[in-house]
């Protein structure tokens, strides 16, 4: 489905939401979607040069999912964009995807980027840890969202949100 969805520039409810100019309904569509946001395990932030083996790149791979299935906790990726962390936040893995394509380019390097799909809710928390939130991050959908925004998803998470 969201191959079709790519292929005739359908856009879920978020990010049609973000686009809209009700705030409101689009702090309600974040808090209550499913979302993704990206960890990378400190131990591979350097990740492996564009040059990289095969077999190098299959064994971080390996390595990054064993660290995945046995982690407790997960630490939402934020990186640095022109002075601001950024914390990208996608609507669709094909999003993900895309964002991940261009951090490879953009870093030069193979970074094993873990996506974890969650209600727009539970990632409130990570807004303290970042200057900018960026929803579809790096993609012809990306929306920086406003302190407004912020603020508005932060009540419309309610409780769960701390």
């Amino acid at each position: 489905m969201s191959r079709l969805t790519s292929l005739f520039g359908i856009r879920d409810g978020v990010t049609r939401a973000a686009q809209g100019g009700d705030r409101a309904r689009f702090a309600e569509q974040f808090a209550c979607s499913t979302l993704y946001f990206l960890c990378l395990p400190e131990r591979f932030a350097a990740g492996l040069p564009a040059s990289a083996t095969q077999q190098e790149i299959l064994a971080q791979i390996e390595q990054a999912a064993t660290d995945l299935s046995q982690s407790q906790g997960f630490q939402p990726f934020v990186y640095l964009s022109e002075g601001q962390r950024r914390l990208p936040v996608f609507s669709s893995n094909d999003l993900v995807a895309e964002f991940a394509k261009w951090y490879a380019l953009h870093t030069q390097r193979i970074i094993p980027l873990q996506a974890l799909g969650v209600d727009g809710a539970t990632i409130v928390p990570a807004f303290k840890d970042c200057d900018v939130v960026v929803l579809n991050d790096r993609t012809k959908h990306e929306y920086v969202l406003s302190a407004t925004d912020v603020e508005l998803v932060t009540r419309a998470g309610g409780p769960t949100t701390g």
